[in-house]
This record gives structure tokens, sequence and C-alpha cells, in this order.
């Protein structure tokens, strides 16, 4: 069944989660019938800065909105950023 996100359903996963490994970091990815969610865990198991200098891009695979802490959504993007340790919910257009 679907699992609410800050009271709004997301739907269950799609697929299987996915794995992009470049450089020393690694992103994860798990499809959803309405979007997508993107986690870049630790650079490395010391890792102690989260920073901006962190970020990488990371290219989409469409089109797609960035869920905000808010619960509002971000314009159309193609590429996110994402530091260390951070995670992203990415919602179709």
């Amino acid at each position: 069944g679907s699992r609410p996100s800050r009271g709004l359903p997301f739907n269950s996963p799609a697929g299987t989660c996915e794995q992009t490994t470049k450089r020393n970091y690694a992103v994860f990815k798990r499809a959803y019938s309405k979007g997508i969610v993107l986690v870049r865990p630790r650079d490395h198991w010391d890792c102690s800065n989260y920073g901006d200098s962190t970020a990488v891009d990371v290219p989409l695979d469409g089109s797609y909105r960035l869920r905000r802490d808010d619960g509002t959504l971000g314009p159309p993007i193609t590429t996110i950023a994402l530091r260390s340790a951070e995670a992203a919910i990415l919602e179709l257009p």
C-alpha cells in the first residue's frame, strides 16, 4: 500500500533500487509510480563534511519537481545537486 510522506501519498515502489557510483560517492535511486527518491550516503565512514563543497550534480532520467521541506514543489528540473548524506524526493511534473 501507499505510505504518506508529510501527509501526501507517494504510492508504492515501481521497481528495484538502483545504485550509481562515481568517484568517491554513491547515489541510490528508488522509482515510485509518481516520482523517485534519491539518497546519497556519507562519502565514507568517517566523513564529517556535509556542506555545499561536497555537492555533486546528479543527472535525472527525465524532468522532476523537488518536494521541498515545507511540502511545496519546486520548478521542473533535469539535474539535482546532492551533498554528502543528503536525500531528495522528486515528483513527476
